[in-house]
């Protein structure tokens, strides 16, 4: 009997936690952070509502916390990074013009309800399927 060599299933989990963590934590949630300033400065909102969209994403990441695992039972791991990882994209995309700040809280909320679910759901998936999931950088 031969056991795998490690190597071959860490990378996939390792880059996807990688990966996740770098868009979750560093673009959906603190990417807005150096922006304020420039949206100061260039009118689109005053410096008391700039705060609020930071704190839009803050709310965003607690219900993104409090629900990712139960939207995992409803739709496929898979499928809810996938999504999350476009919601992230199309928030950018979507704030890049001046539209009002409804707008631009709902869609930091959408980015922090997404950030947080990559946070949660990848860890857990590991980007493997069921036949891939060996203990191997663990108990």
């Amino acid at each position: 009997m031969s056991v795998p060599k490690p190597g071959f299933v860490v990378w996939p989990g390792l880059l996807a936690g990688v990966m996740a963590t770098f868009v979750g934590l560093g673009l959906a949630r603190f990417a807005y952070t150096p922006l304020i300033p420039l949206l100061v400065q260039a009118g689109w909102f005053s410096e008391a509502r700039a705060v609020y969209l930071g704190e839009a994403i803050l709310l965003g990441y607690l219900l993104g916390a409090l629900f990712a695992y139960r939207l995992t039972q409803w739709v496929q791991p898979r499928v809810v990074v996938g999504v999350c990882l476009a919601a992230i994209v199309l928030s950018f995309v979507l704030c890049s013009w001046a539209c009002g700040f409804a707008w631009f809280f709902a869609w930091r909320l959408i980015a922090g309800f997404a950030g947080a679910t990559l946070i949660v759901v990848v860890p857990v998936d590991g980007g493997a399927s069921d036949s891939h999931r060996t203990p191997c950088l663990g108990g």
